[in-house]
């Protein structure tokens, strides 16, 4: 089961870096639009075309600024593969479900409602989240 938690965490940080990856390009081709632009006959259209690459622009920067955030995320703490008698839950990354080797995995982050819930669990340990019965089976 360690293989399995070091094979997941890997696919994790590929996905954080897939996402960072293609929101670069995303904000490249933003700012080729940008710089693209001519100046309209119509001066109002023109501007409105600008203010929402402007907009775009702004919601391109905090999505990367997220990514920052989660791949630092993943890098500071101690990713726990927690298994339920329901779930497997990889505190580590909000990434949510993934389906992985046959088995589903949900990367949440500690600081999640559920990830502050499991933070500090013990083997053997029985919790409620949502009305929802877990028992702790393993903590890797």
């Amino acid at each position: 089961m360690k293989d399995f938690k070091e094979a997941l965490i890997r696919l994790c940080e590929q996905k954080l870096i897939e996402k960072a990856r293609t929101l670069g390009q995303d904000v490249e081709e933003l700012k080729r639009s940008m710089e693209t632009e001519t100046k309209s006959s119509v001066g109002d259209k023109h501007e409105t075309a600008r203010a929402r690459m402007q907009a775009e622009e702004e919601k391109l920067s905090l999505r990367m600024r997220e990514i920052t955030d989660q791949t630092m995320q993943m890098v500071r703490t101690g990713k726990k593969l927690i298994v339920t008698d329901k779930e497997m839950f990889l505190l580590a990354v909000a990434l949510g479900k993934i389906e992985f080797e046959g088995k589903t995995v949900f990367a949440i982050s500690p600081v999640s409602p559920i990830g502050s819930v499991l933070t500090n669990c013990r083997k053997g340990d029985k919790i409620t989240f949502n009305g929802k019965n877990y028992e702790i089976l393993e903590i890797i």
